[in-house]
């Protein structure tokens, strides 16, 4: 959740006039965790904007594994996987989140 900003600076107001963390966080109703994030950061007690994710982005080329299915459609996950460098699992999510069906039933009667 995020604070106001009158909040966050009569918070830093407080702290600067020689209160406690401890008892800012006590007289404003706020977590100590919050205050001592706030001061780690670059501007005391300013809310952030978002900005990119935290994670490495995606490891798997989703267009090749598209082009991958459509030539070699018999192939496995850990084939997939391997030819893209990527673990059996990404390949499953990669597959599911692009809505394409694995199953194999051209032989069996009635399809």
């Amino acid at each position: 959740m995020s604070y106001s900003k009158d909040l966050r600076q009569a918070v830093l107001r407080y702290l600067e006039r020689g209160g406690s963390k401890t008892a800012a966080a006590r007289v404003f109703g706020v977590s100590r965790a919050t205050i001592y994030s706030g001061l780690r950061r670059d501007a005391p007690l300013v809310a952030r904007r978002p900005g990119p994710s935290r994670g490495q982005g995606w490891k798997l080329d989703r267009g090749a594994l598209e082009r991958l299915c459509a030539a070699r459609g018999d192939w496995t996950l850990k084939e997939y996987a391997a030819a893209l460098g990527v673990s059996h699992n990404a390949v499953w999510h990669a597959l599911r989140t692009l809505r394409i069906s694995r199953k194999k039933n051209a032989g069996l009667p009635g399809t």
